[in-house]
């Protein structure tokens, strides 16, 4: 297996509903983690939610606000 790239994230948005968003995708959960993705252009990931959590985390530096 080749070096994998990596990149610390530090600053998150918490989102408490996963139906508060308008258009984002989910992975199938990889070690109990689902990623969020953009729906529309399928980029990311943007984000990550813990399947045994409710809140779903969105990576400032990943999304325009």
């Amino acid at each position: 297996i080749k070096d994998v790239e990596t990149e610390e994230i530090s600053e998150f948005w918490v989102v408490n509903d996963m139906f508060t968003f308008e258009n984002i995708g989910f992975s199938n959960q990889v070690d109990n983690v689902k990623y969020l993705t953009c729906a529309d252009c399928e980029k990311g990931p943007v984000g990550f939610n813990i399947a045994s959590e409710k809140n779903c985390y969105i990576a400032l530096s990943r999304v325009k606000h």
